[in-house]
């Protein structure tokens, strides 16, 4: 009974528990703020859970942000403990300050010109080899109804963000920003997220964001594809192109070494011989010595 008793403990842990319901969130439909909140952490939710798409979140850059807030933080703890007054450590103060407004500075400048509206940086997905990384931003401007989720390619981390393709929002007239290498977007009005009294239907939200990045995904797949390919197709070109030259170049060789073959042959056969040349030597003494005996 206690071996029975110890098994069923054991496959009732293993068992998957349930997924408890949650309480629907609701929101001031007026509350552009927290709307754009609310699904922002629905399509974080669905790209990191492992029961889903299950992305794998990068955080080198959040963690070098943190030690350069750290780092900032400390310099002005280190202006306040200093063993002394002023004006005896004004160089101190002046340090800590400088070195306090040079990282908060550093972290505007990456809040204002590298992240821009993204909301999550990933690596790659959890049990596949590394590649590029995706930088996954939304925009949901004040007192508009559309909600637009882009996907950027961040190919060398998310330290390198400052170099990576920008998510640039589509605007109208312009070429579809979907058709540039590695980068989508997707809109969708908000009025199909919430209902009138302001529930949202996160369901809803989550089966439209997982459809989104399937379809990004799939195109990414069919573009590595399409280059790779191409890639086979023209290193295939090549070396036709050299076996073609390699060929010919051989050809010529051997059509070079019978030609000289035969020049050194017809030079044996047109050139006179030592023994011939000597017998002629003989030749023109005798008719010389027999016009001599003449006269």
């Amino acid at each position: 009974r206690g071996v029975a008793s110890m098994e069923a403990k054991k496959e009732k842990k293993k068992a998957p528990k349930p997924r408890q319901e949650s309480a629907a969130k609701k929101t001031n439909l007026g509350d552009t703020a927290t709307i754009k909140r609310i699904l922002d952490d629905a399509a974080i939710h669905v790209l990191l859970n492992a029961d889903d798409l299950d992305y794998v979140e990068d955080v080198s850059l959040s963690n070098l942000k943190l030690l350069i807030g750290f780092a900032s933080v400390g310099a002005s703890a280190v202006s306040h403990v200093y063993p002394a007054t002023f004006p005896k450590n004004w160089w101190v103060l002046l340090i800590c300050c400088a070195a306090y407004f040079i990282g908060s500075g550093i972290l505007q400048l990456l809040l204002s010109f590298v992240e821009l509206e993204s909301i999550l940086l990933l690596s790659g997905k959890r049990n596949e080899p590394k590649g590029s990384g995706i930088n996954v931003s939304s925009h949901f401007p004040r007192f508009q109804e559309v909600y637009t989720l882009g996907i950027t390619p961040m190919p060398k981390g998310s330290l390198m963000l400052p170099f990576a393709p920008k998510f640039r929002l589509q605007q109208p007239g312009e070429p579809p920003v979907a058709e540039e290498p590695g980068c989508a977007q997707k809109s969708w009005p908000v009025n199909l997220f919430f209902d009138e009294d302001g529930d949202f239907l996160e369901e809803t939200f989550e089966a439209s964001v997982r459809e989104f990045v399937l379809a990004y995904e799939t195109s990414v797949a069919s573009a590595k594809k399409t280059i790779e390919a191409i890639g086979l197709a023209r290193k295939a070109a090549r070396t036709g192109v050299v076996a073609h030259v390699a060929v010919a170049w051989s050809h010529g060789c051997a059509q070079g070494a019978v030609v000289q073959k035969r020049a050194a042959r017809k030079g044996r056969e047109g050139r006179p011989s030592n023994l011939d040349s000597h017998a002629l030597l003989l030749h023109a003494k005798g008719a010389t010595s027999r016009r001599t005996s003449s006269s």
